[in-house]
Order: C-alpha cells, then sequence, then structure tokens
C-alpha cells in the first residue's frame, strides 16, 4: 500500500529542496516508490534492517543517489545522500496511507471523527 510521506535533500547549490509528491512503500524490510523534486522523477528502492536504511534514488534518465541513514522506528528516516564526492543531509517522514488508514499517530487506526470527541 502506497504510504504519502514528505520529505527533502539539501545541497550547498541548490539548498534545501523539497520531493514532492512522494509515495513509498514497505514490504518484508524493503522499501520502494517514486516522486518528483527540482531535478526531476525519480523512483526509490532499498531496505531497511534493524533501524538502518539503504535507499537507491534513481532519476528517470539520469543518475543514482544513494540514501544511507537510519529509520527511527516512528515515521522518519534520516541520513547522508551520496554522489560520487558529492553528499548532504536528507530526511523522510511517513505521512499516511493513501486511500487508508491514517499512520502519524503510532497506529493503523482510522482518524478519530470529530464529532464524537
Amino acid at each position: 500500500m502506497n504510504i504519502q510521506a514528505q520529505g527533502w535533500w539539501e545541497q550547498d547549490c541548490y539548498g534545501r529542496q523539497t520531493m514532492d509528491p512522494l509515495l513509498l512503500d514497505f514490504v518484508d524490510g524493503e522499501v520502494s516508490g517514486s516522486g518528483n523534486d527540482i531535478v526531476g522523477p525519480f523512483t526509490m528502492s532499498g531496505v531497511i534492517k534493524d533501524g538502518n536504511v539503504a535507499i537507491k534514488k534513481h532519476y528517470v534518465g539520469q543518475h543514482d543517489t544513494d540514501y544511507i541513514g537510519q529509520f527511527d522506528g516512528e515515521g522518519t528516516m534520516q541520513g547522508k545522500w551520496h554522489i560520487h564526492e558529492m553528499t548532504g543531509p536528507w530526511m523522510i517522514h511517513l505521512r499516511g496511507q493513501v486511500g487508508g488508514r491514517h499512520r502519524d499517530c503510532g497506529g493503523d487506526q482510522e482518524p478519530a471523527d470529530i464529532r464524537q470527541i
């Protein structure tokens, strides 16, 4: 199931750049997804194991970027990206499932109906 995420990466000459939209899937320790940023459309694929993240971001018709970092178990992944000798920080925060259940509250529960509160 696609999970909406918000993310960014930083590079000296570009500053902080958002990845929007960003959709990710998680299955058996593997992550995949797609999105768009200032460079162009991209796909992502990688693994999460023992809190460590290794993702390859492939810009369609262009270069690849390696994303190495940690997953905090509460919806945030962050670390350093690498293209040859270039590097910089990145962060991705999971927001919720597309057309499904909300995840920001730390569980797979339906959003509360404000009329019931």
